[in-house]
């Protein structure tokens, strides 16, 4: 058993249930009523539950991983470097976007997807 892959993916499925438990509710109470607004609002709902299937994807399939096949080595390696990707594109999007430099702090997922990369890394590193 890889347990750093065990526990990098049970920390995907505990982001998992935070998004979907904080962040879906409120993703859902901004529905705009205008038309050309609710177009871009299901956008961004869609976009919210991209999401969804890749922190349900990479939560269980690390901990299938983890017990299943301990060595795979460049399997681990694959999903650390897609969360440093993650990881830098959310934090590039809050540089360029956000208003204050608070937002780094306050949308903080990007932290979520750099914790992940490392736990990813260690995994590969350990198989």
């Amino acid at each position: 058993m890889n347990v750093a892959a065990l526990i990098t993916g049970i920390w995907f499925l505990l982001v998992l249930g935070v998004h979907l438990f904080m962040g879906g509710p409120a993703a859902l109470k901004h529905r705009p009523e205008p038309a050309d607004l609710h177009r871009l609002w299901l956008m961004k709902l869609g976009a919210f539950h991209l999401i969804t299937v890749d922190l349900a994807v990479l939560g269980a399939g690390l901990v299938y991983l983890a017990l299943v096949f301990p060595a795979a080595q460049s399997v681990y390696q694959g999903i650390a470097a897609l969360c440093l990707l993650y990881a830098l594109v959310w934090l590039s999007q809050v540089l360029r976007w956000g208003k204050t430099s608070r937002a780094v702090l306050e949308q903080g997922q990007w932290m979520l997807f750099l914790i992940a990369a490392l736990g990813s890394f260690v995994a590969g590193q350990l198989a």
